[in-house]
């Protein structure tokens, strides 16, 4: 993974970053993610012991539609405003 950015915002850490798509098989693609883990994460027990058990990672979708749908995968930076509560995304192609 290429890691973009990464905040905390209340009780989760969140993180921004790209990496190849595994669940795409058609040659080398590039998805942006968003990541959250509770700051208070300890862990599980047993099997999930030192492992995140409050990860969670989502693909972000940043396309122009169309007839032919343009794609920008690749997340390059990120800006939050925390009195707005919004984040903002910068995206581009590797076409």
């Amino acid at each position: 993974p290429n890691f973009v950015s990464s905040y905390d915002i209340g009780n989760f850490t969140y993180f921004f970053f790209r990496e190849n798509a595994v669940e795409h098989d058609c040659g080398r693609t590039v998805f942006s993610r968003a990541a959250r883990v509770c700051k208070n994460d300890i862990g599980g027990r047993f099997l999930l012991e030192d492992t995140w058990t409050t990860f969670m990672k989502a693909r972000l979708n940043c396309s122009r539609p169309g007839e032919i749908p343009f794609n920008y995968n690749e997340l390059q930076g990120t800006f939050f405003l925390p009195e707005l509560e919004l984040l903002y995304g910068i995206f581009t192609t590797n076409v």
